[in-house]
């Protein structure tokens, strides 16, 4: 599985990093933009599904999850 944050988009509102727990969110990416918590286990099925729901909340649509 793969997440990336289009920065382009995101305004660093945050709201990501509550949803999924802590995998996505602004303390992981620069310039007040969200990024990938590089230590986050993207092999558990709760920690993909929380990270699905983030994207899907983005108010920008700026997260992206390829799997």
């Amino acid at each position: 599985m793969k997440i990336t944050v289009d920065k382009n988009k995101c305004i660093g509102c945050n709201i990501c990093f509550d949803i999924s727990e802590g995998t996505i969110g602004t303390r992981f990416g620069s310039d007040g933009k969200a990024g990938v918590n590089p230590e986050a286990d993207l092999s558990k099925k709760e920690v993909i599904e929380a990270a699905k729901t983030a994207a899907e909340a983005c108010p920008m649509q700026a997260i992206k999850i390829e799997e």
